[in-house]
């Protein structure tokens, strides 16, 4: 009996002292939170509570350089990382979900990169644009200082990554200056932000997917930062953790929501967290680059049976395409024409540029839809690719090959 007793107070005990534990840390998260600037007045976009069980998605922007007293969303600030974070309670899943700045939208019938869009209609219009992308609610959103940033990973003690490219890029206007050989580093805040924020050298050399290798580079990175999260040491790194998200972020969130959904957050494994960049392609339109976004597969990635019949796949076989040998290499046209024929491809016609050598292979589309745009540009395999808006009288797309062009 004196056995069972005893086992009994001990289970007591730690029961009680686990309801401290889990009290004292939502009580201190309560405290530490208190400070940041939630439902601020600048952030022109209503929190939506979710109903139910839904999917609770959160819309998060990083922010560089930019003065505090500018206007909404201190408009000064660019909007350097979007991500969209969408929690679904039901299946204890998060999925993380990158959209490149330079994704393609209109503001007042003009074409714009995204990151433009809090600096001219505030985080409602970014809003408006990520539900459009995605065909989802946006409940919540957040905007981070790279002072978080930078605090957040200096309280990990910072994070291991293995740099894959040398990096050596200066902007003097931001004061940012970017360093690094290849190879295996251990990278304090102010260097992790330096990486994070990389996406190619001075001499224009970098990520061959630009702004999309760059996401791709995060991801890694922060999948580092999830995993040192998920240590049981990290406990103890919470109150650093948490004044520097309360002190740089700045949200339309409650802070009981902020607490509710950090714990659960907490509670997810890290292989129920997938990490993915919405479905599209880097596309020239007007002489500016742009990431032309694939609303069908971009909504997919949030819902499997979203949008299914929206979009139609590219019809190749009604495209007149011109291909024409900008190299000495003779019969360079005629191969790549039969390598486009097992793309799918039919009404081709090759010929020789007008004036020779070009150095670079690029690809023209004339007056076709975006919505396929993507999918023309990957049968064709060519990255440098630009959009015409007008239709072109002979040929839906000119291809000129140019002396770098790898058979």
């Amino acid at each position: 009996m004196r056995s069972s007793n005893t086992v009994k107070k001990s289970l007591i005990t730690i029961s009680v002292v686990l309801v401290c534990l889990v009290v004292g840390v939502i009580g201190f998260s309560y405290i530490s939170l208190s400070a940041m600037k939630t439902n601020s007045k600048d952030i022109n976009l209503e929190a939506s509570k979710p109903e139910g069980k839904e999917n609770v998605n959160f819309l998060l922007t990083g922010v560089d350089i930019g003065s505090s007293e500018a206007g909404i969303d201190n408009a000064s600030q660019r909007t350097d990382t979007i991500m969209v974070v969408s929690y679904d309670p039901n299946l204890k899943t998060i999925k993380l979900i990158s959209i490149p700045r330079d994704t393609k939208i209109k503001i007042n019938g003009k074409n714009a990169k995204i990151n433009s869009a809090v600096p001219i209609g505030g985080a409602k219009l970014l809003a408006d644009e990520v539900q459009g992308i995605l065909g989802i609610n946006i409940n919540y959103y957040m905007q981070v200082d790279y002072a978080a940033f930078r605090s957040i990973i200096d309280s990990l003690g910072g994070i291991d990554v293995d740099i894959e490219n040398e990096m050596n890029y200066d902007d003097p206007a931001q004061n940012l200056h970017i360093h690094f050989n290849k190879g295996k580093q251990h990278l304090n805040g102010e260097k992790a932000e330096e990486f994070f924020r990389w996406r190619k050298n001075n001499d224009g050399t970098g990520f061959a997917e630009g702004d999309i290798g760059r996401i791709k580079s995060q991801h890694n990175f922060m999948e580092a930062v999830v995993q040192k999260l998920k240590t049981k040491r990290a406990i103890f790194k919470l109150p650093s953790i948490l004044k520097a998200i309360a002190k740089n972020t700045k949200t339309n969130m409650a802070v009981s929501d902020i607490v509710k959904y950090g714990l659960a957050a907490l509670k997810v494994d890290k292989s129920n967290i997938n990490m993915s960049t919405i479905k599209g392609t880097a596309m020239y339109i007007g002489g500016v680059s742009y990431f032309v976004c694939d609303p069908k597969g971009s909504s997919q990635i949030v819902d499997d049976k979203s949008r299914e019949s929206e979009t139609k796949s590219a019809d190749v076989k009604s495209l007149k395409i011109e291909v024409l040998n900008g190299t000495e290499t003779g019969g360079l046209a005629k191969r790549y024409k039969d390598q486009l024929i097992r793309n799918g491809f039919t009404n081709i016609t090759t010929g020789n540029a007008s004036k020779k050598p070009v150095k670079e292979t690029r690809v023209t589309l004339y007056g076709v839809d975006e919505s396929t745009a993507s999918q023309i540009k990957s049968k064709i395999g060519i990255e440098n690719t630009e959009l015409v808006n007008n239709k072109s009288e002979k040929f839906d797309v000119i291809i000129i090959i140019g002396e770098d062009f790898k058979e």
